[in-house]
């Protein structure tokens, strides 16, 4: 399916702002920090989902976030390119596939169709370059490659891991040993594998078993690991360091800090500047996540007639570096509340006072919340002659992609 979105009204929105830096949560950091924007060209890697089951509203949020954060970044007249890649090669869809009796590139496709539909309907606009692995493979091999002839490798049985002498990453500087045995087990790490040289080295290529998809390549037939994936389509794709690697908060350990790792071994750059991570949602009290079933989907949302405008405006409203939990009376208010706005703002002029207000509230860690209680209260004087381009509708759908 191809992702298709609308282009904005206008793309010069804050063309007399000059955007020198914007505050965000720095995962490396683990602060808010002031980030320089002057540089050329801002290339962004985001990684994408693992296509087993439909996104659930905790993609939604991750990619809503990105995407108001590009958008922010395009208006102020920055040069960004933006990659998302689709993992479809990973243990977990083939897992499902074994157990559902279905071929893995079927879940896959399906899946990925769910996703771009539900992306589509709440504004989220497209990579510039949106790539699943299994159509990368022939990158793959040659980074896995070139990781074996600089001796970043070595086989164990018919598998081949990538050499880990000891986890070296701000991401997860103030973890604990007991922390870090814990997340990359529960995140498809092997711990205890009999014969690693180090419980944390990550496989990079493993022989397939007898359902799975095999290629072929100079270290035997096989597939590869999660982390490798990433690393080759971003050194394709990308000039490192990257102005922003992101994604989840469950993305830190293993697979950011070890992807790190891996891209100063291919290449001898660091792998990103700046590392942001969205929060995670939870409902019915835990995490939402495909294991235990508690998911809520875009569709079913907008089956139950609820707007994307409200939908995407209450992905977007909540701090964006924090975990929150979901909850369907909290949609119904902002159902409400973009009602309201529509009937406001239709017809109603931009002023220079809310250019200003969105500008320095996106700059500030991406604050929403202020840009809608200035929304909630801002008196407007309707003018049907207006050019809709120029309305507040039309500036709310290019710069926060709230299409009323």
């Amino acid at each position: 399916m191809i992702w298709q979105h609308d282009e904005p009204n206008r793309k010069n929105w804050f063309l007399s702002k000059k955007l020198e830096s914007i505050s965000l949560y720095e995962s490396q950091a683990q602060k808010i920090t002031e980030i320089d924007t002057t540089q050329r060209d801002l290339p962004i890697y985001v990684c994408g989902l693992t296509p087993y089951d439909s996104a659930h509203l905790g993609h939604a949020f991750t990619y809503s976030v990105f995407d108001l954060l590009i958008r922010f970044l395009r208006q102020s007249q920055k040069n960004v390119s933006y990659v998302q890649n689709i993992t479809d090669v990973d243990d977990p869809l083939f897992e499902r596939a074994r157990r559902d009796g279905v071929n893995w590139k079927e879940i896959a496709e399906s899946q990925i169709d769910k996703f771009v539909i539900d992306m589509q309907a709440i504004a989220v606009i497209a990579p510039d370059v949106f790539v699943s692995v299994s159509d990368e493979m022939e990158t793959i091999i040659k980074s896995k490659l070139k990781l074996h002839d600089k001796n970043n490798l070595y086989k164990l049985v018919d598998d081949w891991y990538y050499r880990i002498e000891k986890i070296d990453s701000e991401l997860v500087s103030s973890w604990t040993n007991t922390q870090l045995r814990d997340t990359f087990s529960q995140r498809g790490g092997d711990l205890n594998r009999t014969g690693k040289l180090n419980p944390f080295d990550a496989v990079v290529w493993k022989r397939s078993l007898a359902d799975e998809p095999s290629w072929d390549s100079n270290l035997g037939p096989g597939r590869p690991g999660w982390h490798i994936e990433c690393v080759a389509i971003i050194e394709k794709y990308l000039s490192l360091p990257l102005f922003i690697q992101g994604g989840g908060k469950d993305l830190i350990f293993p697979h950011h800090a070890i992807c790190a790792m891996q891209a100063k071994s291919l290449t001898t750059k660091e792998l990103a500047k700046n590392y942001l991570h969205v929060g995670l949602v939870a409902y019915q009290g835990e995490k939402m996540s495909k294991s235990l079933g508690n998911l809520v989907f875009v569709s079913d949302l907008l089956s139950k007639k609820y707007s994307a405008a409200a939908i995407r405006a209450h992905l977007i409203s909540q701090k964006w570096n924090e975990d929150w939990e979901w909850k369907e009376a909290d949609l119904k208010l902002f159902q409400q509340r973009t009602d309201i706005w529509r009937e406001k703002f239709t017809s109603a002029q931009v002023t220079d006072e809310l250019i200003d207000i969105v500008f320095v509230s996106l700059q500030n860690n991406l604050d929403t919340v202020a840009i809608f209680d200035y929304l909630d209260n801002f008196n407007v004087v309707k003018n049907d002659e207006i050019d809709p381009k120029n309305t507040i509708s039309g500036f709310l759908s290019d710069v926060l992609g709230i299409y009323l």
